[in-house]
């Protein structure tokens, strides 16, 4: 038998309360769920674990006690909870028996003029949960850390975006709600060139682009970027295609033209 405390009846009911974004914020406190996505967690220096859930099952087994000696040596509390209880505070259909919280990193648009990167992207009216989740991972695959959201955006910590994030939320900076204009003003004092990425009429992104620091805009995945974003671009950019398809999922669009700026201007 566990000799963990057991999670509280009070602590119960506030973990089911992080399903809700208006809790999250009020609480800055998100969830994660799954050895690897706290392994990632456990790996970020800069992330805050709050505290750790296990199945009664999980606590002996050999992913549990490698995440009690983990959590011992970083002196994060873990609690254990009866199949009941994780079952209503878990998100997937088959828990898997590892819940964690994890403070929020806030962002302010200030905290833009300290920004280096080469590529800093910004995100509008963008509304699929995992759609946002792989974007992240691709800019962390491709070193790129700075992510700015518009107004009405999804909510970056929601658990569909975690999971689809695969622990690559912990490692990115993310600034919400931020006018584009703001936005604009800040990087462009800084020497960034703005490019609006279009399904068509834009410079092939594979053409090459002479600069070395760059905001990168993308539209939501029904309307695509605003009048007033393309507007304010200092250039368009698309990926020409060569079949019959309307069009590319965001997030595939996202990693392509990733990959060809960095390697342009790394």
């Amino acid at each position: 038998m566990s000799t963990l405390p057991r999670l509280s009846e009070n602590e119960y009911k506030l973990l089911r309360k992080l399903h809700q974004k208006k809790y999250r914020d009020q609480l800055n406190l998100y969830f994660g769920e799954g050895y690897r996505l706290l392994i990632a967690a456990f790996e970020c220096p800069t992330i805050k674990i709050g505290k750790i859930i296990l199945l009664d099952k999980v606590t002996t087994d050999e992913q549990g006690l490698s995440i009690r000696r983990f959590a011992s040596k970083m002196r994060i509390p873990v609690f254990v909870c009866p199949e009941i209880m994780m079952r209503k505070i878990s998100d997937e259909v088959t828990p898997s028996g590892i819940f964690f919280t994890v403070e929020k990193k806030t962002y302010q648009n200030q905290d833009l003029i300290a920004a280096n990167d080469p590529v800093i992207v910004f995100l509008e009216q963008i509304s699929e949960p995992g759609n946002l989740g792989a974007i992240l991972r691709s800019m962390v695959w491709f070193g790129i850390t700075n992510l700015l959201l518009s107004p009405g955006c999804v909510d970056p910590y929601n658990p569909k975006t975690i999971r689809a994030s695969a622990g690559a939320i912990f490692e990115t900076k993310i600034y919400q709600n931020v006018p584009l204009d703001n936005a604009i003003d800040i990087l462009k004092r800084q020497g960034y060139f703005v490019l609006a990425t279009v399904p068509e009429d834009g410079t092939p992104v594979q053409a090459g682009i002479a600069k070395n620091r760059i905001l990168l805009l993308f539209g939501s995945e029904a309307t695509g970027l605003s009048a007033a974003a393309l507007k304010s671009a200092d250039g368009r950019i698309t990926i020409p295609k060569s079949g019959p398809v309307e069009s590319l999922n965001l997030a595939v669009a996202a990693g392509i033209f990733f990959y060809q700026i960095r390697t342009q201007i790394t």
